[in-house]
């Protein structure tokens, strides 16, 4: 983009017209990407802020926990007793640390900002996830259906979109419907510059009305399940966000779900 300025002066009698032309397209370029920068930090700042309560409130939970067993070993009258609670200090020692290690994976996504994103083909993710639980979904004798075009393109860190693509197709097997044969469907849409990548499923659903402030949140659960550790669906969704995304749901109870995953 070229920048034209004129100048009139006057040399005696006779004006003259001096011309100045300069190219910003640089200059506009540097501060397209500055104001990226900033809302990248500020986004990530914000999201380490709710962060930091999620970790203070998780941690604050188990120290207390830890705490009371204590009181109870040292006023444990017989051995049994002790022994009973060291059994429980053991469980909420290897609770704090797998807590630990959920809470160390999601501060290496919210702090990355030096994250590689390339153009990757989304059907060849999809069909390495679809390997990956082969097993799990040989045992639900699910039908996965993949209607996403051989050519769609998205960009992506390699490891975040394997992730979530196994993520999802796992949360849909595992929340599966016993009376019906597990259906997954994928589907892609262009719309402009963004892609909407869909993941539906004829599972058991979830009411909305009841459970939408918990969907993703950090050990929220809500559908009873034993294997239920609400950290997979918060992982997912800070995965998508730090590569500029966002993700939507519609569900409804005892007829499915689908996740709206928008990529650029």
């Amino acid at each position: 983009m070229l920048y034209h300025n004129y100048k009139v002066h006057e040399a005696g009698e006779e004006p003259y017209v001096v011309g100045f032309s300069q190219d910003i397209t640089e200059r506009i370029k540097i501060e397209k990407e500055l104001k990226k920068s900033f809302r990248l930090v500020s986004d990530q700042n914000k999201r380490l802020l709710s962060f930091s309560y999620i970790v203070s409130h998780n941690l604050l939970s188990h120290t207390s926990n830890i705490k009371s067993l204590l009181g109870f070993l040292e006023d444990a009258d017989s051995l049994e007793e002790k022994q009973q609670m060291i059994q429980h200090l053991k469980t909420v020692s290897d609770s704090l640390n797998e807590t630990m290690l959920n809470l160390n994976e999601v501060v290496s996504i919210q702090t990355n900002i030096n994250l590689v994103i390339e153009p990757l083909n989304l059907v060849e993710y999809i069909n390495k996830a679809i390997n990956v639980l082969g097993l799990q979904i040989s045992n639900k004798k699910a039908s996965i259906i993949n209607n996403v075009s051989k050519e769609i393109v998205v960009n992506c860190n390699p490891a975040y979109l394997s992730s979530i693509i196994q993520n999802f197709v796992s949360n849909a097997l595992k929340y599966s419907y016993s009376d019906r044969q597990p259906i997954i469907s994928l589907e892609c849409f262009v719309q402009g510059e963004t892609i909407l990548f869909q993941i539906s499923d004829n599972g058991i659903g979830i009411d909305l009305k009841i459970n939408g402030d918990k969907l993703f949140g950090l050990y929220k659960t809500f559908n009873g399940n034993l294997d239920a550790k609400g950290v997979g669906l918060f992982i997912c969704k800070n995965q998508i966000e730090a590569m500029g995304g966002r993700i939507e749901l519609e569900s409804e109870l005892n007829e499915g779900t689908t996740f709206k995953i928008y990529l650029k």
